[in-house]
């Protein structure tokens, strides 16, 4: 069976996802993938979908560079094969941002975590684990073993009752659009200055946590209090 997103996907199975329109480009953390927007915003759909057959039928880079080439191929289709041969892990970064742009399949994704509570937890294990590592935050030893940290996960929401530990509004166990979905369910650290470990973690609604970001909590507080005090003027 196919898995949406992984190599298993084969082409028939991914073009039945093929977006008509491109989403907007993104604006991504990761340095590299920024430097390379002109590229990803010039590829067409036909572009888009050429390259896609290119890579299900050479699995290996020489073979393809070689077709590009008899083809007389130009433009951000030989672009990126070319990146391909010299750096892979960037050209798999930017595969996944052509996806994003130019498949349904993040929104497909996106729909299978929503419906699946499980899925939604294995996720969140994902993001605090990558998180901890690529921001150099200190992670309890035990949440390195997944499941440990999914217990844990699991059972910190039951003892909130699914409420938000700030704004006491039910939590979202949902991914996606933080526009339309301010109470998604976000880890938090109750304070800032510890990593994240048992007794350090709660869940709080996304805007929640976009308001509070690193204050402190009393600090937090006294600015809600400020707010609410003028707003009754």
């Amino acid at each position: 069976m196919a898995v949406v997103g992984r190599k298993q996907m084969t082409y028939l199975e991914r073009s039945k996802l093929f977006k008509s329109k491109p989403n907007k480009t993104r604006y991504y953390t990761n340095k590299l993938i920024n430097e390379h927007a002109p590229l990803i915003n010039s590829f067409t759909k036909t572009d888009y979908q050429l390259y896609e057959k290119l890579l299900h039928a050479y699995k290996r880079v020489d073979p393809m560079l070689r077709y590009c080439e008899h083809k007389n191929q130009q433009g951000p289709v030989i672009a990126l094969a070319l990146i391909r041969k010299q750096n892979l892990k960037l050209h798999q970064k930017l595969i996944q941002v052509l996806r994003h742009r130019w498949t349904w399949i993040a929104q497909v994704k996106q729909d299978a975590v929503n419906m699946d509570s499980n899925k939604f937890w294995f996720r969140m294990s994902v993001s605090m684990q990558r998180r901890c590592q690529d921001g150099n935050y200190e992670l309890d030893p035990t949440w390195t073993d997944r499941a440990v940290l999914i217990d844990f996960l699991k059972a910190q929401y039951s003892k909130q009752k699914g409420l938000c530990a700030v704004s006491g509004e039910p939590l979202e166990l949902a991914i996606g659009s933080k526009a339309t979905n301010g109470n998604k369910c976000s880890p938090d650290r109750r304070n800032n200055n510890r990593g994240y470990e048992p007794g350090n973690v709660w869940f709080v609604c996304w805007w929640v946590n976009q308001m509070k970001m690193e204050m402190p909590m009393i600090t937090f507080w006294k600015r809600v209090d400020i707010l609410a005090t003028q707003r009754t003027k």
